[in-house]
């Protein structure tokens, strides 16, 4: 087993570069970035907007 980073002009000269009969290839998927509490971007964003109709209509019934 062997990891090779494709973004490291360096890996073109390893002998793993080239792929052979029989070779497996494992991709570790990518970390999700969300920074909400949704699963994704527009869950989040969908939270936050939520938020900030929620804070404004309070606003707007205690100044009243």
């Amino acid at each position: 087993m062997h990891s090779l980073d494709l973004t490291d002009i360096s890996a073109m000269n390893s002998p793993y570069y080239y792929l052979q009969p029989n070779d497996y290839i494992y991709i570790k998927p990518l970390k999700q970035k969300s920074w909400g509490t949704g699963t994704t971007g527009i869950s989040s964003l969908g939270t936050i907007i939520t938020l900030i109709s929620l804070v404004t209509t309070t606003i707007v019934l205690l100044t009243r």
